[in-house]
C-alpha cells in the first residue's frame, strides 16, 4: 500500500471517531430534553392524581353541609310537630319528617360511597408520587450521565484534534485538499470514509463497478476517485 494511502487511511480514523464523538455531545441537549419530558408526564399524572382527591374531598364537604342542613330541617320540623293540635296538619307534618330522614339517608349513602372513593384516590396519589420521586431519581441520575459523557467525548475530541493535526504531515496537498472536500461535502457529511477500497472490481462505498484503467491508476499510487460516488478509491495489498 503506497504511504500517501496509509497516511490518509489514518487520518480518516481520527476524522470518523471525531464526528462519531461530536454527534454523540451534540445529541445530549435533546437527549437531557426527552429525560425531562419523562419527568414532566410524572409531574402531570401526580398533579391529575392530586386533584382528583382535592376534588373528591371537597364533595364530601359539600355532601356533610348538605346532610347538616337537612339534618337541621328534621329538627325543626319534629319540634314544630309538638306543637300541631290538628291530626291533618299532623300528618303532613310526619310525612316531612320522612321524607327528611329518606333525605338524609340517600345524603349518609353518598358521603360513605365517597369516602371509599376518597380511599382508593388517595392510594392512587400515593402511588403517583413515588412514580415521580423515582422518575426525579432517574432524571436527575441520566442528565448527570449525559453531562459526563458530553466532557468525556470533548476531552476525547480534544486529544484526537492533536493527532490530527500531526496525521496531516507527509499527505500531498492535493490529496488533502480532495480529501477535506469530500467529507465536507452535502453527499458525506463528514461521517462517512471517503476513501475506500476497490473489492472485486467494485467502489467499496457505492458498490460500482470500477472501470479497469482506474484500477490500474490506483495501484500505481495514482489519485482516483470513483465515477459514481466520487469517493477517493485504493487498492489493498
Amino acid at each position: 500500500m503506497h504511504d500517501w494511502v496509509e497516511k490518509i487511511l489514518h487520518l480518516q480514523e481520527k476524522d470518523v471517531r471525531i464526528c462519531q464523538l461530536q454527534q454523540q455531545v451534540d445529541a445530549v441537549p435533546q437527549q437531557i430534553e426527552e429525560s425531562k419530558a419523562e419527568k414532566s408526564e410524572a409531574e402531570q399524572a401526580h398533579a391529575e392524581a392530586k386533584q382528583k382527591v382535592q376534588d373528591c374531598q371537597k364533595r364530601i364537604k359539600n355532601l356533610e353541609i348538605e346532610t347538616e342542613e337537612a339534618q337541621k330541617k328534621k329538627r325543626d320540623l319534629q319540634a314544630k310537630s309538638q306543637m300541631i293540635k290538628s291530626n291533618e296538619e299532623y300528618k303532613a307534618a310526619m310525612d316531612e319528617i320522612r321524607q327528611a330522614t329518606e333525605q338524609i339517608s340517600r345524603l349518609e349513602d353518598q358521603e360513605l360511597e365517597l369516602w371509599e372513593e376518597l380511599e382508593q384516590l388517595q392510594k392512587e396519589e400515593k402511588e403517583k408520587a413515588e412514580e415521580l420521586e423515582a422518575a426525579e431519581n432517574r432524571t436527575q441520575q441520566k442528565i448527570a450521565d449525559l453531562e459526563k459523557r458530553a466532557e468525556n467525548s470533548k476531552q476525547e475530541i480534544d486529544r484526537l484534534e492533536q493527532e490530527r493535526q500531526e496525521a496531516l504531515e507527509g499527505i500531498p496537498a492535493d490529496t488533502l485538499r480532495k480529501y477535506d472536500r469530500l467529507r465536507k461535502s452535502h453527499l458525506h457529511k463528514g461521517h462517512g470514509r471517503v476513501v475506500v477500497p476497490v473489492r472485486n472490481q467494485s467502489c467499496g462505498s457505492c458498490h460500482m463497478s470500477v472501470h479497469p484503467q482506474a484500477v490500474l491508476d490506483a495501484q500505481k499510487g495514482e489519485l482516483v476517485t470513483c465515477q459514481d460516488c466520487g469517493v477517493v478509491l485504493y487498492v489493498e495489498d
